[in-house]
């Protein structure tokens, strides 16, 4: 890693802190020293499940978090005028309170979502944001 890199990073980390964004600040440290494993990096899978008159949608993921113990959420974003085919969702990460080893962590989350056929549109294609990040994938 450059020495801007280093020093952007350390930046940005120092910020978090200022305004109490703790998990943030681990996580750009992490970046910082270990630029190769792909910190905040998520693998997604979205499948569905038929019923009678429902359609079960499932949305799993895998993120690399900075430590274990962190607790991943997947919340729906309603946009109005938006694309009624495409489901948008938001990662949230809640940093563990206490004292966690130093190493990179992968965890899960998992976000359901039942829909009654045929008022509701099935989505197919799911949107996930996180730090910055947008990932899209095609629902299976």
């Amino acid at each position: 890693m450059q020495r801007r890199e280093i020093i952007a990073a350390a930046v940005c980390a120092l910020a978090a802190v200022a305004l109490g964004l703790i998990s943030q600040a681990a996580l750009a440290i992490e970046r910082a020293e270990h630029p190769d494993r792909s910190i905040g990096a998520c693998q997604w899978t979205a499948t569905t499940a038929r019923g009678v008159d429902t359609v079960q949608l499932t949305v799993k993921g895998i993120c690399q978090e900075p430590t274990p113990g962190y607790s991943l959420t997947l919340t729906r974003v309603d946009s109005q005028g938006g694309d009624r085919s495409t489901l948008a969702l938001v990662l949230t990460a809640v940093a563990p309170t206490g004292i966690e080893p130093h190493h990179v962590a992968a965890t899960a989350v998992e976000y359901q979502q039942t829909f009654v056929l045929p008022k509701d549109l099935v989505p197919t294609k799911v949107t996930m944001s996180h730090g910055g990040a947008i990932d899209q994938i095609v629902v299976q």
